[in-house]
């Protein structure tokens, strides 16, 4: 018997799966939670109560109604910062509640 050859790397393989929309979202979302006090700080850490992804839309519980509206202030900043961290362009909205 012959044993198929596969000319792909297990690195490329997982590459490919991620670039997969539908996956990507969740692993962004992942890699925003567990990162999230690195991303924002630890001040917003402390106020965010949950943080959610949908499609390309960051949504954010805040309970310091002080600090969601500097956060609305400075939300390109924290767009940038999200995406800086995961390392391409892909939010591009932030609701902040």
């Amino acid at each position: 018997m012959f044993k198929k050859q596969n000319d792909q790397s297990i690195q490329d393989i997982l590459k490919g799966i991620s670039q997969d929309d539908r996956l990507k979202s969740g692993l962004y979302e992942n890699k925003i939670k567990t990162s999230w006090s690195v991303i924002a700080g630890e001040a917003i850490d402390n106020h965010t109560d949950s943080i959610d992804i949908k499609g390309r839309r960051v949504i954010l519980e805040v309970t310091s109604s002080v600090l969601r509206q500097e956060m609305r202030y400075q939300k390109d900043n924290l767009i940038n910062k999200i995406n800086s961290y995961l390392g391409e362009d892909y939010i591009n909205d932030i609701v902040i509640r």
